[in-house]
């Protein structure tokens, strides 16, 4: 089992459609930037086209996410799951200044560890290879992809290496491309062994997109309340309630007096 996706703001360029398969693609040119600003490593990312969607202009940002296949020292192929174009118009003076500050690019997944830890020139950093696939391109491609513990970080100071021939998930940056050729990143956040019967994910219902009735639809996943509102408690349901919420003595005092109000007009509590 093994899956690889990444994230980034990527500047495309060069839009053309591909027709010839009973599916609709469009392909554009772009790069992955590393922590060298005079490195960069080509793409080419194929987007899921709609018959008559016009494709994306020259120099367009966007948010994207997709599988990758990253075979060494070659050009990097995406196949895009989300694709979020910046608004505006690429050719404005002012076309860069809403767009998010974010020149990394994050890669994650679930991958198995091919060789024991090393040690870098520093006594400190580790590095490890790991095997990777992902469907991509109308198939399984598996490529290397090497990752680093940065020494420098307390937090990686004693956290084991991985073990050689374990599936393990890792979340990481991308660094660099090493001496093979491959892309390398700076290891994240990393779950270790991972057996068979490993279960990661959430539960419950979908989210809140705050698009009910006449409410003005989000543009984003969450919202920080200043102050828990009890009228919103007919508007939402039980699990909107904030866990940490408690009524203050007012709220208390307030129900108390409503309760006894209650009892003095019928007589008795109704039965609950």
């Amino acid at each position: 089992m093994s899956t690889v996706n990444l994230t980034a703001n990527l500047c495309v360029t060069g839009g053309r459609c591909q027709t010839a398969s009973p599916t609709y693609y469009c392909h554009y040119n772009t790069v992955l930037q590393t922590c060298h600003e005079d490195v960069v490593i080509p793409v080419n990312l194929r987007v899921y086209r709609p018959p008559g969607e016009c494709l994306l202009p020259d120099n367009t940002v966007a948010r994207v996410v997709g599988g990758i296949f990253a075979p060494p020292s070659s050009k990097v192929l995406i196949d895009v799951l989300s694709i979020l174009p910046y608004p505006g118009d690429p050719k404005a003076d002012n076309y860069e200044d809403n767009i998010l500050d974010d020149t990394s690019v994050a890669m994650w997944g679930v991958w198995a560890v091919i060789n024991n830890a090393e040690y870098g020139a520093d006594s400190k950093t580790r590095f490890f290879n790991l095997a990777v696939s992902d469907y991509v391109r109308d198939g399984t491609k598996s490529f290397m992809l090497g990752c680093i513990y940065d020494g420098n970080s307390v937090r990686w100071s004693r956290t084991p290496a991985p073990n050689i021939n374990t599936a393990i998930y890792v979340y990481g940056l991308l660094k660099d491309v090493n001496e093979q050729g491959n892309l390398s990143i700076v290891v994240d956040h990393v779950a270790l062994s991972l057996g068979s019967g490993t279960i990661a994910g959430r539960g419950g219902g979908g989210p809140d997109r705050g698009d009910k009735g006449s409410r003005r639809r989000r543009k984003f996943a969450a919202a920080a309340v200043d102050e828990y509102r009890a009228d919103d408690v007919n508007q939402r349901d039980d699990t909107s309630v904030p866990a940490t919420y408690s009524p203050s003595k007012e709220t208390m005092a307030s129900v108390a007096d409503d309760s006894s109000n209650l009892m003095t007009r019928s007589g008795k509590r109704r039965a609950t």
